[in-house]
């Protein structure tokens, strides 16, 4: 997990940010096929369920930032969802993110990462801001990312 947490520092300090005031929310809601993380509704593509081991709320993850991260699994095959957010209540807005594609998936315009050595355990990874957090989802492959993302 200790690499995660690297990894989602690597991403929030590669990006600079654009700041206004926001409150923080640490909860986590699973229903049938949504989860809601840190206020962010995600769908639960089929044959994947919520490890709740792996599950971390609102983490440390340096001076300034928090996270909440759900991992998904089905079988061998993981989904990781991190929604991050700035500790002084500041919003995020935008970035600019000098690892990926700038790409709209599921009608949601962010990052698509592809490089092999910024993403830990899965193939493709998509990060974007969505009402002042930064989100991260991590999945084995473009379609199963695609349905993660609620519209």
């Amino acid at each position: 997990m200790n690499n995660k947490i690297i990894a989602i520092c690597l991403i929030l300090t590669m990006t600079s940010l654009s700041l206004t005031a926001i409150a923080a929310s640490d909860s986590l809601i699973e229903t049938d096929n949504t989860l809601t993380l840190n206020g962010i509704n995600f769908n639960i593509p089929d044959g994947y369920t919520v490890d709740k081991a792996q599950t971390k709320l609102d983490y440390t993850v340096d001076k300034y930032n928090k996270a909440s991260t759900c991992i998904l699994k089905n079988g061998d095959k993981m989904i990781n969802i991190t929604v991050g957010y700035i500790t002084n209540g500041a919003k995020i807005t935008g970035y600019d993110n000098i690892y990926g594609t700038n790409k709209t998936i599921s009608g949601v315009h962010g990052s698509l990462l592809t490089d092999n050595t910024k993403i830990e355990n899965n193939e493709v990874a998509f990060l974007h801001p969505l009402r002042g957090k930064s989100v991260y989802i991590s999945a084995p492959d473009e379609d199963t990312l695609s349905q993660v993302i609620e519209e």
